[in-house]
C-alpha cells in the first residue's frame, strides 16, 4: 500500500467541534482500509490565501496533518466524503516517497 500525507483544513470553530472532525476523517479512512500511522494538530493560524466554501470566505482555519498508508482506491472515495462535510474547508492528498538509502560496508581499515 502507497503511503499519504492527507491535509486538511477545518473552519475555525471550538475546542469540541475541532477535535471531533478530525476523529471523524481517521474514522472514516479506517472504514475504508487506510491504516493510519500518525495524526498532528498543527494549530489555527491563517492560510496564505483565503479559503471559500459554501459561498464562505475563511480566514483562519485548523490545520491537520495525516500519515497513513493506504490502497489507492481510498483517495477519491475520501476526496468525495471530505468534500460533501461541512467542516473541512481544503482536504489534500499527497504521495509520500519511501526514501532508499544505499548501505555501504566498512572495508575494516585503520582508523585514522
Amino acid at each position: 500500500m502507497p503511503r499519504y500525507k492527507l491535509t486538511l483544513i477545518l473552519k475555525a470553530m471550538q475546542q469540541p467541534e475541532t477535535a471531533a472532525a478530525p476523529k471523524c476523517t481517521v474514522e472514516a479512512l479506517i472504514k475504508h482500509g487506510a491504516v493510519v500511522r500518525n495524526l498532528e494538530n498543527l494549530g489555527d493560524r491563517s492560510p496564505p490565501c483565503r479559503n471559500s466554501k459554501d459561498s464562505q470566505q475563511h480566514a483562519r482555519g485548523g490545520h491537520f496533518l495525516v500519515d497513513m498508508e493506504a490502497p489507492s482506491t481510498v483517495v477519491p472515495s475520501m476526496m468525495e466524503h471530505l468534500d460533501r462535510n461541512s467542516h473541512v474547508i481544503r482536504p489534500t492528498f499527497c504521495l509520500r516517497q519511501r526514501l532508499s538509502i544505499a548501505l555501504e560496508e566498512c572495508e575494516g581499515g585503520e582508523a585514522a
